[in-house]
């Protein structure tokens, strides 16, 4: 059945495997960028942010904004993050092209509105740029150039020395195979110098840390490269947020298309209205004309007709004249207003011939333009049939469009679904890591203090038997001192009484003397006994406890030395190597003590140091005395030594 350990180790490995991305999941990365343009860093740009807000730099510099994506993340980030930062964007204008040129125009000024108050635009060459930041000064250094530019690898070589010790390079288009593409062997060359991390969506990003002083967070984005699960899963999340913002331009610019799509149908419809007006305006004065004509025309045939007649009235009159004989009695005026009559007839005859040429070349003038009216006419409706084909053939790409716009807006919502589950299960994720951590730790804690307990128990056995067995070594040796004393008492004893009763003999000789000298009747003196002195071993000052170990040379060191007692007491607390309060929860005997409850540094000094007691958690008697015998040898008090000798010589408090 599975044990603690292999439970312990199982969790352990889990929350091995999902510590890097709930360590990595934060708010910048599910940012949308303010500045929606087309470009390859589209899908980069939340790792982008997710970057400024993990390094926190204080200098960045992006080499290449002629686009602006990527310059303009980097600002969007410093700015909503607060950071105090410095950016530069540095481009040379005479390198561009003229549609770059005005893509350029656009980026200045959308920089000027947004970010002039902490970002700047620089016209110098990338070399010359970087020629101009000091060494170590720069935090962030994004690479915005051709895969082909030249020298591009002598170029990275000279920034990686302007880094500081957080700095970081940033190398798009590693995954960029074809011809002239060096950037993926900059980044392959980089990242055996130095901590890094790739990328692989999109056309690829390389993140290359040059700095040795990194924040926790990119550390855990660089080591997880090394595990190929968790790099696959960075990929993966990242590559998704990187295509919403792809998507944003694309719908984008499907709105703009479709907004342009509507103007021009709008355009069309205007022409066409404007040219069905011209051609009902031409329609109308066509007919108009062609009544004038018709009336013209009819005008016209009258006085023909009425030529004709006076044409026949002419031709009949002179041969009429000429029949009729002359009557006598004719006045001669008659004729000749007759005359004048025919003559008149004549010139009105020349005048209507006349005015029938002029009515026959208005004719055809008027049948000209008529020709051309109905040409104009043809034209213009050929070509209003042609501005409705094309109004159709727009309709129906404005359908399409309108079309396209709603599958992208499906699938943009389709997406947000995504990125919310994404979110949703990256916060569960997250709550699921913050609960297997702190389980992790409660554990660990109780393994650790379990550990400790076990280990420190091991210890005080160990200590234990070996001042066991050093206490029966010197029980013996004591044994065998109390044997030598107790004969050599013996001895003393016999010599004692040998000498008492020599001296018994004396005083008696010297009281028979004075018995001799002194008158009879003279009180008898009273002689001053002598005590002999006792020769009885002194006891140990202040001890406590049977069968403690006493020092090597048989007495505490303190006996008889009170000034040397206080002396050491101030140095053991003044130290952090002793604590009373710990000494006296660690040794309830101590504590319940009448008189080193008061004072337990005294006893640790007296005899607590050679019975094997810590003063304090940091450092084992024990083992100090244990693997430095001169300081046994010597019975000097072991925390007493390590103070005055030990630390300065290197030598070790307890074991590890």
């Amino acid at each position: 059945m599975p044990t603690f350990s292999d439970a312990a180790d199982r969790g352990s490995n889990e929350l091995t495997t999902a510590t890097p991305i709930g360590q990595l999941a934060h708010g910048s990365m599910f940012w949308q960028p303010d500045y929606l343009q087309p470009s390859a860093w589209l899908e980069h740009l939340p790792a982008l942010f997710w970057l400024v807000e993990a390094l926190q730099p204080s200098q960045c510099m992006t080499l290449g904004v002629h686009q602006g994506a990527a310059h303009f993340a980097v600002c969007q980030a410093v700015r909503r993050l607060r950071l105090e930062a410095r950016c530069y964007g540095v481009q040379p204008q005479s390198e561009l092209t003229p549609a770059e040129a005005d893509d350029y125009r656009a980026v200045q000024e959308y920089h000027a509105r947004h970010y002039g108050a902490f970002s700047q635009l620089i016209e110098a060459t990338p070399q010359a740029a970087l020629d101009q930041r000091a060494v170590g000064s720069l935090d962030l250094l994004v690479v915005n150039l051709a895969v082909d530019t030249p020298d591009i690898e002598a170029l990275i070589e000279q920034a990686v020395s302007r880094l500081s010790s957080r700095g970081v390079i940033v190398l798009p288009g590693i995954e960029r195979r074809e011809p002239g593409a060096r950037l993926r062997g900059i980044f392959e060359r980089l990242a055996q110098r130095y901590p890094a991390f790739g990328f692989v969506h999109g056309q690829g990003m390389g993140i290359v840390a040059v700095g040795d002083a990194l924040p926790a967070t990119l550390r855990t984005l660089l080591e997880a490269g090394d595990a190929p699960g968790t790099r696959q899963v960075l990929n993966e999340v990242f590559q998704r947020l990187g295509r919403s913002c792809a998507d944003a331009v694309e719908s984008q610019r499907a709105r703009r298309q479709a907004e342009q799509l509507a103007q021009e149908l709008e355009r069309l419809t205007r022409e066409h209205e404007q040219r069905g007006a011209e051609l009902e305006a031409t329609r109308q004065q066509l007919q108009e004309q062609g009544h004038s004509y018709a009336r013209e025309q009819g005008r016209l045939e009258a006085r023909l007709s009425m030529l004709q007649e006076m044409r026949e009235e002419e031709r009949s009159e002179p041969g009429r004249l000429r029949r009729q004989p002359e009557e006598p009695g004719e006045h001669p005026e008659e004729r000749a207003a007759l005359a004048n009559q025919v003559e008149a007839l004549t010139a009105e005859r020349d005048e209507a011939q006349a005015s029938l040429e002029a009515r026959f070349s208005e004719l055809a003038q008027l049948t000209r333009m008529l020709e051309e009216q109905r040409e104009s006419l043809e034209q213009a409706e050929a070509q209003r049939d042609q501005a409705r084909a094309e109004r159709e053939k727009r309709e129906q790409r404005l359908e399409e469009a309108e079309t396209a716009r709603e599958t992208m807006s499906q699938t943009l919502k389709q997406k947000d679904t995504e990125l919310d589950t994404a979110r949703q299960e990256a916060a569960t994720l997250k709550k699921q890591l913050e609960e297997a951590k702190a389980d992790h730790k409660t554990t660990a804690d109780a393994l650790a203090e379990a550990r400790y307990s076990v280990q420190e128990r091991f210890r005080e056995l160990t200590t234990l038997t070996t001042m066991l067995e050093e206490s029966e070594a010197e029980r013996e040796t004591q044994a065998e001192r109390l044997a030598e004393r107790a004969q050599e008492k013996e001895q003393e004893k016999e010599q004692e009484k040998e000498q008492e009763k020599e001296q018994e003999k004396e005083q008696e000789k010297e009281q028979e003397k004075k018995e001799t000298l002194e008158p009879a009747g003279a009180p008898a003196s009273t002689t001053g006994e002598t005590v002999a002195a006792s020769d009885k071993p002194e006891a140990a000052e202040g001890a406590l406890t049977e069968g403690a170990a006493p020092p090597a040379a048989g007495r505490s060191p303190y006996h008889g030395n009170p000034e040397r007692l206080k002396q050491d007491v101030a140095l053991i607390e003044a130290s952090e190597w002793f604590s009373a309060r710990w000494y006296l929860e660690r040794y309830p005997d101590i504590a319940n003590h009448s008189r080193f409850s008061q004072t337990p540094a005294a006893h640790y000094l007296m005899h607590g140091g050679y019975e094997g007691r810590n003063p304090g958690p940091a450092f084992d008697s024990a083992y100090y005395l244990k693997h430095n015998p001169d300081v046994r040898r010597g019975g000097a008090n072991p925390l007493v030594h390590f103070l005055n000798n030990g630390l300065s010589e290197g030598r070790r408090p307890r074991g590890e």
